[in-house]
């Protein structure tokens, strides 16, 4: 599954889900085509499955760190056409965004004044909307979690998403249509810091009516 483009894994312990997978898809037609295909491999080991659609998701900082918090949101508010050169230079920036504007040149046999104008174009389409560290939180002393929360009054769910912006523990929220309103991934030393964030949010967001703690095992 990893050498299929668009996809990323959640593994998680201590849950009655054991994987998450994420797909990136430009039409229902590329998701069902994936899925059947998906569904005839491995459909002897998948007991239950469930589906959610991603409509807005926050990515922020790691504010615990560094005391200033930000997001970068990615929605579905319009589409932007790109050509074979800038997906080049797209994916190797995926795989390494802190690569030298001189290599990225050399591998795309531009040079390097155009590679740095593409990007700027980029970014100035909001194709391309930040770059940011991956952390080994677990050598930090922290624990990954994700959080599922069903809300009694979906309409609350922007209250909730603002106050959960300006939280130093959480570093994403993703907004959802399906069984869950919104999925929360956030990073704590301990399982009383976390016992603490859900009750703070409870307290402030009644309309919360209920959510499951998931740890994380590993993102890929």
């Amino acid at each position: 599954l990893k050498s299929v483009r668009g996809l990323t894994f959640t593994v998680f312990l201590q849950s009655y889900r054991d994987i998450e997978i994420l797909m990136r898809a430009k039409s229902t037609n590329d998701f069902y085509a994936f899925y059947d295909r998906f569904i005839e491999k491995y459909s002897a080991h998948i007991q239950e499955k469930e589906f959610s659609l991603a409509t807005r998701v926050y990515i922020m900082r790691h504010a615990y760190l560094h005391k200033s918090q930000s997001a970068i949101i990615l929605d579905q508010n319009r589409s932007e056409t790109i050509d074979g050169t800038d997906e080049k230079i797209l994916g190797l920036l995926i795989k390494n965004a802190r690569m030298p504007t001189v290599e990225i040149a050399k591998k795309t046999g531009l040079s390097p004044t155009t590679v740095k104008y593409r990007i700027r174009q980029l970014q100035k389409n909001q194709i391309l909307k930040g770059f940011m560290p991956v952390l080994n939180t677990a050598m930090l002393g922290y624990e990954t979690y994700k959080v599922l929360i069903d809300m009694s009054n979906p309409g609350k769910k922007k209250t909730l998403v603002q106050l959960l912006l300006m939280n130093q523990h959480v570093t994403k929220i993703t907004e959802l249509i399906g069984k869950n309103d919104l999925e929360i991934k956030a990073d704590f030393r301990s399982v009383m810091d976390l016992e603490k964030f859900l009750r703070d949010l409870r307290t402030k967001v009644p309309e919360i009516k209920n959510f499951d703690a998931i740890p994380v095992a590993k993102d890929a």
